[in-house]
């Protein structure tokens, strides 16, 4: 990130930026975390705890994004567990969508998934 500051005013005087692409706003909440830049991209992230499983189970859950986009945007998922899931995303709407994650094998097993939405706010 580079970034310039007024010492004296104690603000930026340069937009922060990162890979050249100024960043407007980034935040958290209870819903995750996102980023906001300058071109109307937007990305939001959550991590899921999932399971315990029983042996080839499924749960669906909803997860309300922490900023809402302009229009649905695309969502996936990186599976970040011991045992195999299969994981897919339903978009429902520019705040929220359905994240259904499948497990199968071990009875008893646990994980996480990261969930990550990628679209525009403006």
């Amino acid at each position: 990130m580079s970034r310039t500051l007024d010492r004296a005013l104690g603000e930026f005087t340069e937009m922060p930026t990162v890979a050249g692409d100024p960043i407007v706003e980034s935040g958290s909440n209870s819903d995750g975390e996102w980023t906001r830049w300058a071109d109307g991209s937007q990305r939001c992230s959550k991590s899921l705890s999932v399971g315990p499983w029983s042996a080839n189970a499924s749960a669906s859950t909803i997860w309300t994004y922490p900023a809402s986009f302009s229009e649905a945007p695309v969502s996936g998922a990186t599976i970040g567990s011991s045992s195999p899931h299969i994981y897919n995303a339903s978009v429902n709407n520019s705040t929220a969508t359905q994240e259904i994650v499948y497990a199968g094998g071990s009875n008893g097993a646990t994980g996480s998934v990261r969930v990550v939405a990628n679209g525009y706010w403006k």
